[in-house]
């Protein structure tokens, strides 16, 4: 008897002593079994290799999920409907090929381009194109290329490396923050994108990354593209390499270091008169852009204590030194200072902590940048709270740069779930030489939820001051035909801003926005309008797994007619140049099988004629395709 309960026993693996009777489980499936092994040719392996020994305890593998990576400061502007905040797939999921396609959902944004994605490409705030700044991983770009004078060129911050993008609209400028991505999983993540397209267009993109068991991250990623290597009356072509290598480690404590290694190379062709083949309007150009930082970081700027030192370096390089020198000797408006050079060297370093607990947000962060014998101090300053009912947010900066001292206070108050008002104000004191003086910009909205979208609308009060337009559109290829855009004054714009953004209707999301100034002004349309209807589902009811999902949108932007100022040199007065009105409508069709995206856009699918920027014609229907795959393997 004794023996019949030990073999129920060992039956039994599941019973305890005492435990409690359970109702019997369904029967699971069996397999068929297949033919028995050969019991003497596995004795002989036995024998020759030995039997592991079935009593000890197999090696407990570390657990897969690394420490993280300490991560840049990431603010998130207060707005009166959804914050401007993409994470993940979602940067490539809203068909984004640039970092200035994310900024034109934003109202009072103007968009300027030369061409497609190859293109020189700016954006101006309220019109003032020095509002416009861009930072990843806490350590901000600045414009080194001495043919854009001050202004940035937005194709300097690739969009592919981001995992979370964060769009701060004050009201005085635009700020754009990208954490670039970190792996945590030791299981290897690789990611390959393949695109190609009209306007002789392709691109691919590979990524690598893995962690080790004690902490240690290598990622690996590069990016290539080509276009319009024959087209020269559309913004002409050219192509990119960017490759990136990242190394770091973190322990259990919150203490990490990470290195990044970044190099972009970058040429543009020659583009011409659309109307007149033979003259040239943009020159060729060839630079490289090299960039590098380490880190040192101590805890989470997400939540309780955190803090970080940086060193960066920036190398810049453009390969067409004699013509480049002669741009930046054409420049006279003194305010890039250190970019009179066609080789220049670069150092910012970053020393910068927080904390983050019950809903109160405050950082400080001490900017140093060494260039051109010269050292530049920029302290900087942020405090918010933010709450269900009540958001407040702060900053205090001082920027070196361009010798001015900024002041952005911003509040949201919620008094009910489905109404907010939001009121902002900045005040920016500059004393560069080419646009001294204090401006000032307000703005005042209110907002109610529909569903879960919010219907926005307000005033934006921008006052008087000077303004610095880009040198990048300049017309012309050598001092004697340079026609350059010259600083210029503009007095006080008033403007009516509307948006709607969120869910309209179960998985159909609208994102419109526009702006109607009480006037034009340079490189400012008076009307001005995005719209954007968009269905993303994985489409539950018929695939429970969420395998497959889809992304499917139509959008339709719209400017009045613009003009921008030039002025050749030895004049004393501008020459005034027009851009007509423009309406152009595109598409993006999206399915996802499981971790692969097939993808297609079209952009100005109707190939309407119109210009961004006056005498440059846009180019026509562009649509691009292609898949995206990442796996772990």
């Amino acid at each position: 008897m004794a023996r019949v309960v030990l073999l129920v026993g060992i039956a039994l693996p599941g019973a305890r002593a005492g435990a409690q009777q359970r109702p019997p489980a369904p029967t699971p499936a069996v397999p068929i079994p297949g033919p028995a092994p050969d019991s003497a040719a596995r004795a002989s392996k036995d024998s020759v290799r030995g039997i592991p020994d079935t009593l000890r305890t197999p090696p407990v593998r570390r657990d897969s999920i690394q420490p993280p990576i300490t991560r840049g400061e990431l603010p998130v502007g207060v707005t009166a409907g959804p914050s401007y905040r993409f994470r993940g797939d979602t940067v490539l999921a809203t068909g984004a090929l640039t970092v200035l396609d994310l900024l034109e959902r934003v109202p009072g944004l103007s968009g300027f381009r030369s061409g497609f994605i190859a293109s020189i490409q700016t954006a101006a705030y309220n019109g003032d194109f020095r509002r416009v700044r861009l930072f990843r991983d806490g350590v901000e770009l600045d414009p080194v290329d001495a043919r854009g004078g001050a202004i940035l060129d937005l194709i300097d911050l690739p969009l592919w490396q981001a995992e979370d993008v964060s769009v701060e609209p004050t009201a005085g400028e635009v700020r754009v923050h990208v954490r670039t991505r970190t792996v945590r999983n030791r299981t290897p993540q690789t990611r390959v994108d393949i695109l190609t397209g009209d306007d002789e267009t392709n691109l691919y993109r590979a990524f690598y990354g893995k962690r080790f068991g004690n902490g240690g991250l290598i990622q690996v990623t590069a990016q290539q593209y080509g276009t319009g290597s024959r087209n020269r009356r559309t913004g002409g072509g050219g192509d990119a390499t960017n490759p990136v290598i990242r190394l770091g480690w973190a322990n259990r404590r919150g203490v990490s270091v990470d290195a990044f290694v970044a190099r972009l190379n970058r040429q543009r062709n020659v583009t011409v008169d659309a109307t007149s083949p033979s003259t040239e309007v943009l020159p060729f150009q060839e630079a490289r852009r090299d960039e590098t930082y380490l880190r040192v970081g101590l805890g989470d700027p997400e939540q309780g204590f955190w803090a970080q030192a940086i060193a960066n370096t920036l190398r810049y390089r453009n390969g067409d030194a004699n013509r480049t020198a002669a741009f930046a000797a054409a420049d006279t408006t003194d305010s890039t200072r250190a970019l009179r050079d066609t080789s220049l060297f670069r150092a910012q370093y970053l020393l910068a902590g927080g904390v983050n607990r019950w809903g109160v947000r405050f950082s400080g962060t001490g900017r140093v940048r060494v260039y051109d014998g010269r050292t530049d101090v920029a302290p900087q300053l942020r405090a918010s709270y933010d709450r269900r009912r009540l958001n407040v947010w702060a900053l205090a900066e001082r920027a070196g740069v361009d010798s001015s001292r900024r002041l952005d206070v911003t509040a949201r108050v919620a008094p009910l779930n489905w109404v907010a008002f939001v009121v902002a104000g900045s005040q920016t004191n500059s004393e560069a030489a080419s646009a001294p003086g204090a401006r000032r910009v307000a703005r005042a909205e209110a907002a109610v939820r529909i569903g879960d979208a919010w219907l926005a609308g307000g005033r934006v009060v921008r006052g008087s001051g000077v303004f610095l337009p880009p040198l990048f559109y300049s017309q012309g290829t050598t001092p004697e035909t340079l026609v350059r855009p010259a600083a210029y004054t503009e007095g006080r714009a008033n403007g009516t801003i509307g948006s709607l953004r969120g869910r309209v209707y179960k998985d159909l999301q609208a994102d419109v926005n526009g702006v109607v100034w009480d006037g034009a002004g340079a490189f400012r349309p008076k009307y001005q309008g995005r719209a954007e209807l968009r269905l993303l589902t994985n489409w539950r009811s018929r695939f429970p797994s969420g395998e497959f999902g889809a992304n499917i949108a139509v959008f339709d932007e719209y400017r009045s007619e613009m003009f921008a100022p030039f002025r050749a040199p030895g004049d004393t007065t501008d020459t005034v140049r027009r851009a007509a009105a423009s309406n152009q409508l595109g598409a993006q069709v999206e399915f996802r099988l499981q971790s692969a995206v097939i993808t297609f856009q079209i952009r100005n699918a109707l190939g309407r004629r119109f210009e961004y920027v006056p005498g440059l014609r846009a180019p026509g229907a562009i649509s691009v395709y292609g898949v995206r795959w990442e796996f772990g393997n």
